[in-house]
Formats: structure tokens, C-alpha cells, sequence
């Protein structure tokens, strides 16, 4: 395992051929635009259609957003238009901050 890690041992293709090095590169070189989250309290929810919320547990951890269809998540129009630079569509990557601190590193559940 060690060797692995350290790359003295190196996996190989179906034909026995060893994989290319792996270049590094920084997500910041890939991402178009970067919109941050908006943080609700309960005043701000609603019953009321209209603005859907993504909640923190929609997003799985096998990558994928299940958004309850029988009682979605809304937000009242005024929440909704004093944050619209936290608005994205189909776009956009998802990721939740699994940390209390807003400016601490990405360490959460990607959709």
C-alpha cells in the first residue's frame, strides 16, 4: 500500500501498459462562476410555490441531488430577491460546506 502511495507501485492498463503520470491542476482553472449559498432561517421558508430551496440534505453522498417531490422546500419571494446572486440552475456543481466556518475549505458532499 505504501508503495502505492507513494508511486513506486503503479497500477496498468488492460494491456499491461503503465498509465501516464497524473497532472495536477486547480478546479479554479475550471470554474466559469462561483455563486455562494444564502443562508435561510425559518422566517424565510414558505409553503407557498414559488422559489425552491435546495436543502443541505438533498445532496447525497453518492453524488446525486433527490430533491422531495411530495414536500419541496420553498423560500419566500422577498429572501428569494435579496439573494439572487445565489440562484443557479443545471449549470452549476453543488456543494455543500460540511464545516462552520463560512470561509473554511470545501470539505462537503458535491452534486
Amino acid at each position: 500500500m505504501q508503495q502505492l502511495f507513494s508511486g513506486k507501485l503503479r497500477f496498468k492498463d488492460e494491456d499491461g501498459k503503465a498509465y501516464p503520470k497524473w497532472q495536477l491542476k486547480r478546479l479554479e482553472d475550471y470554474i466559469i462562476s462561483y455563486k455562494g449559498g444564502a443562508s435561510l432561517s425559518p422566517k424565510d421558508f414558505t409553503n407557498t410555490p414559488g422559489y425552491e430551496v435546495i436543502p443541505k440534505k438533498a445532496i447525497t453522498s453518492g453524488g446525486k441531488l433527490i430533491l422531495n417531490q411530495e414536500s419541496p422546500t420553498f423560500c419566500k419571494p422577498v429572501f428569494f430577491n435579496q439573494n439572487l446572486d445565489s440562484v443557479i440552475d443545471k449549470s452549476y456543481i453543488i456543494t455543500t460546506l460540511r464545516d462552520l466556518v463560512p470561509s473554511g475549505p470545501n470539505i462537503g458532499y458535491i452534486v
